[in-house]
């Protein structure tokens, strides 16, 4: 991580567009991925601080292992500080063992990331929720984001595509190796009805 600040600055000051983080709870075993070493709320309040101008995305946030709740605080919290310049990224989670680990089940994570999902925008955009998974009755989430925060699904979290179309604003997929001319086409592939990619 040495040196990282200094780089997101300066692209920061260079024009990039974004900045994207991971949210990988869990070093699931020796010299496995952790995405990044840094919580990613965390890490965005540090961004939101540090940077004026790139975007700060989570690229994802694995709203199953974690309460509704906490995740809309959270993302609220970030947007503000940052100045409405939050893109949350929401995920089922890929790593079966962290499941347990949060006292949850690995195989019932597509029907939690539906109704974290719901709950989660209803704390975002209004303020209050009614879920399977709590109610705030007439309570209130505070703070409210500064404008519509961008909601991006990644991978299939679990739903089929159209569903991802209706309850999101974008979709961050796995495209796999892109370095090669298939690549591409492969993606496009993956799309209903098979289109083309150039």
């Amino acid at each position: 991580m040495r040196g990282q600040g200094e780089a997101i600055i300066a692209a920061d000051r260079g024009g990039f567009g974004a900045v994207w983080l991971r949210d990988v709870p869990l070093q699931t075993a020796p010299g496995a991925d952790v995405g990044q070493v840094y919580d990613p709320w965390t890490y965005a309040a540090w961004l939101a601080a540090t940077t004026e101008h790139v975007t700060i995305g989570l690229g994802s946030a694995i709203i199953t292992l974690r309460h509704p709740i906490d995740i809309a605080k959270q993302t609220c919290s970030i947007d503000q500080l940052s100045g409405g310049r939050l893109v949350l990224g929401v995920a089922s989670g890929d790593r079966p063992v962290e499941f347990p680990a949060y006292g949850l089940d690995h195989a019932n994570r597509a029907a939690r990331f539906r109704d974290s999902l719901a709950m989660l925008r209803g704390l975002i955009e209004t303020g209050r929720a009614d879920s399977p998974l709590g109610s705030t009755g007439t309570a209130r989430l505070l703070p409210p984001p500064v404008g519509r925060i961008p909601l991006v699904i990644t991978g299939s979290a679990g739903q089929e595509l159209d569903w991802i179309s209706r309850h999101a604003d974008g979709w961050l997929v796995y495209p796999g190796p892109t370095a090669t001319a298939d690549g591409p086409k492969a993606l496009a592939r993956s799309w209903p009805g098979g289109g083309t990619s150039t």
